[in-house]
């Protein structure tokens, strides 16, 4: 064992993020299911298409209608579909029940991913860790490795949280997820890809240059990726005082014997 920091390999680690990523993925899936439905998601899909039943009847045309179906319109059908459409949009945009629904659908989408998210980030990220010991997750624990803090101390239950939450959901999960959705519905148009861009690029440049070659979530927690099997951990920080004063007391007596 060794009280230096024993840098994890890198394509252990790389191999260890990836099989817990792909935890991540299950886990966030399910309980995204799992929260679309507590939220009612459906309902609110039903009384959208039963607003749109209404309108289509309304001002009787499909909205539907396939592209091959409206070329073999006539020129005065097409006139008069485009007209109806046009109107229906017009409608459309001042019902206020149809503006809630859609409220609602976007609500109920973005707090069940956020939530099914934070869910599999805690239990990946935080539960099993503490059910694991010294940080491990369960890729961690198929390739060896170890979360501790720099100082070589055991890593807390506290900074383990805040790990996972701050630093690996928040910062890491979270704020990349958003500016991918923003983008996506053209809220943030070229400059959500940039963003999203120069951060990855952060994050690369923070693993490449960080003497410990950790990710945001280590630096802010103060803790890096290790082998167990070379690494030794204190208990605590009062443990690794009282080692590093054996150690120099040791070094002491041997010098004098010199």
């Amino acid at each position: 064992m060794s009280v230096r920091l024993q840098k994890a390999d890198f394509w252990k680690r790389i191999s260890a993020y990836l099989f817990d990523i792909l935890i991540i993925f299950i886990i966030s899936v399910a309980a995204m299911l799992v929260c679309l439905s507590a939220f009612k998601f459906d309902s609110h899909l039903t009384a959208l298409e039963e607003k749109r039943a209404e309108y289509e009847l309304e001002y009787g045309i499909d909205l539907d209608i396939t592209k091959e179906e409206f070329d073999n319109l006539s020129d005065a059908d097409k006139q008069a579909y485009n007209e109806k459409h046009a109107d229906l949009n017009a409608a459309l945009s001042k019902d206020e029940d149809v503006k809630n629904i859609y409220g609602n659908i976007i609500t109920v989408a973005i707090s069940s991913i956020s939530l099914g998210l934070l869910i599999a980030n805690l239990i990946v990220y935080f539960a099993i860790p503490v059910l694991l010991k010294n940080g491990q997750t369960l890729g961690k624990k198929c390739f060896g490795l170890a979360v501790i803090r720099t100082s070589s101390v055991k890593i807390s239950t506290p900074v383990l949280f805040a790990r996972a939450f701050v630093g690996q959901y928040a910062i890491e999960t979270m704020f990349p997820a958003f500016l991918f959705g923003a983008t996506l519905l053209g809220l943030l148009g070229s400059l959500g890809l940039i963003v999203l861009g120069l951060f990855a690029a952060l994050e690369i440049g923070v693993i490449i240059a960080s003497p410990t070659n950790s990710a945001i979530h280590d630096l802010l927690s103060d803790t890096v990726v290790v082998d167990l099997a070379s690494q030794e951990i204190f208990e605590s920080y009062d443990t690794l005082v009282e080692y590093e004063k054996a150690e120099a007391a040791k070094k002491a007596n041997e010098a004098n014997y010199v």
